[in-house]
């Protein structure tokens, strides 16, 4: 089970998000993800109900303002206001009473997409990045490894080898071998990088890389360059497993030039009150940062499968031990998360929690595949909501002339929702809720941490 995985949907999938108060009504502004009212909290006093006020929208795609997308601006119950489209600025505004609803629409090679953020209030700035990292334009080459170096080490079985974000095995006996390079495993800068673990069945015995590899077109190189000696041991420490937990889960994932590579995940039976301690050999100087990934999964007496997860990333040396009451470190569960579909086009996503849900953001993910093979008619919802909203979340209205934004009557995957709390942020309207570079890449000494509850399919 890659947990990481689901860290990653949360935090770099949706997008790159933020909901600022307190923003000048009478235009863009400062730019809303770098800068926030000081003196506006989450527990501000709502303006006059009976007010409708300005609620901003800002549209990036890849930190580059988008010009003629379309914004939904829908009241608390989902009906429609108007619709309007972002102008050179990727800016546009219109009026909402309390607990309004905005959403922006469009359509990529994937489908069709839609992001929805609820409970705004007048002066409220969205500012939504559709695709915060560009996509990979490098050529793509074929790599020839030599693994017949110096120091290479004996006692071995196989290579587990990681190209960028492709991972495959083969036996030990070869020396060389070759592979294409998928253009999306290319780092920043072009950079390949190549980490090799040696091992003997199902223990590291040495790693190997080869590091900053300039990606060209066509066949080229890569010597993989052995470390010397036992692997060091990263100690994760998972104390206190909370009530409901049926496993412990953990995974460290190393990041170099923004490309993840997983060291693998552990996972070992738990009951309230247990503990556990994972062992990760780790390779020196291979990250720019790392990841680590400690948490539980749910007996859950209802609905999909859950997990609760904890996350630290840095740009520094891992504390080793690391150790987390889990207890008290974890989101608690969430548990019997259905979709009501009685009306087909809006369906209701409702969810329970063991606990009040202390957060900075809630986000349901919603699927609906279409019927051409290569997937470009299918449909997404992401739907961004403050922690203390009371499900069921519905889809709001979409009219006549962005209707094929709505589901059809076909069937719903399965719901996921992602409850996050994140350690640079404070509350929805914090205007620091950043998914993306500021949770995968940390820098300075600062550690970076974030808990995250999810439920549904995987």
């Amino acid at each position: 089970m890659r947990i990481a995985w689901l860290l990653a949907v949360a935090l770099v999938a949706c997008g790159s998000v933020s909901v600022t108060p307190g923003m000048d009504a009478n235009g863009p502004g400062p730019d809303a993800s770098m800068t926030a009212d000081a003196g506006s909290t989450d527990d501000a006093p709502p303006p006059d109900a009976a007010l409708p006020g300005p609620v901003e929208v800002t549209v990036k795609k890849t930190g580059v303002v988008q010009q003629d997308v379309e914004v939904l601006f829908s009241e608390a119950d989902g009906s429609a206001v108007t619709r309007l489209q972002t102008d050179a600025a990727g800016y546009t505004r219109a009026d909402l009473y309390p607990g309004g609803i905005v959403s922006i629409v469009w359509t990529d090679a994937e489908g069709k997409h839609v992001a929805s953020f609820y409970a705004l209030r007048e002066g409220d700035h969205v500012v939504y990045d559709m695709e915060p990292h560009a996509p990979v334009t490098a050529d793509v080459g074929m790599v020839n490894f030599d693994f017949a170096t110096a120091n290479k080490p004996a006692g071995t079985t196989d290579w587990d080898i990681h190209i960028g974000c492709s991972h495959f095995n083969i036996p030990s006996s070869n020396n060389t071998y070759s592979t294409s390079i998928d253009s999306d495993c290319v780092g920043s800068g072009s950079k390949v990088n190549v980490l090799v673990k040696a091992m003997n069945n199902t223990t590291v015995v040495a790693f190997g890389t080869a590091m900053d590899l300039n990606q060209v077109t066509g066949n080229w190189s890569a010597p993989i360059v052995w470390q010397v000696g036992t692997p060091a041991n990263l100690n994760l420490h998972l104390d206190n497993a909370p009530l409901h937990s049926v496993f412990f889960t953990s995974e460290v994932t190393l990041v170099r030039n923004g490309i993840r590579y997983s060291l693998g995940s552990k996972s070992s039976p738990a009951g309230v009150g247990q503990s556990t301690t994972v062992q990760v050999p780790v390779p020196a100087g291979f990250a720019q940062t790392t990841s680590v990934s400690m948490g539980v999964g749910w007996d859950m007496t209802a609905g999909p499968e859950g997990f609760s997860l904890y996350g630290y990333n840095t740009a520094t040396a891992v504390p080793d031990p690391l150790t987390r009451d889990l207890s008290t470190t974890l989101l608690p569960r969430v548990n019997n998360l259905t979709t009501d579909r009685t009306t087909m086009e809006r369906p209701a996503v409702g969810w329970q929690s063991d606990a009040a849900l202390v957060a900075d953001v809630l986000m349901v993910d919603l699927h609906q595949e279409g019927v051409i093979a290569d997937d470009t008619d299918d449909r997404y919802w992401k739907l961004f909501l403050p922690p203390d909203f009371v499900p069921p979340v519905q889809l709001p209205v979409f009219p006549a002339d962005v209707a094929e934004y709505a589901p059809d009557t076909s069937a719903l995957d399965e719901p996921r929702l992602f409850v996050i709390d994140l350690s640079g942020a404070d509350g929805y309207r914090a205007g620091q809720i950043l998914f993306g570079t500021a949770v995968e890449d940390p820098s300075g000494a600062t550690a970076q941490e974030t808990k995250m509850q999810f439920s549904g399919d995987k």
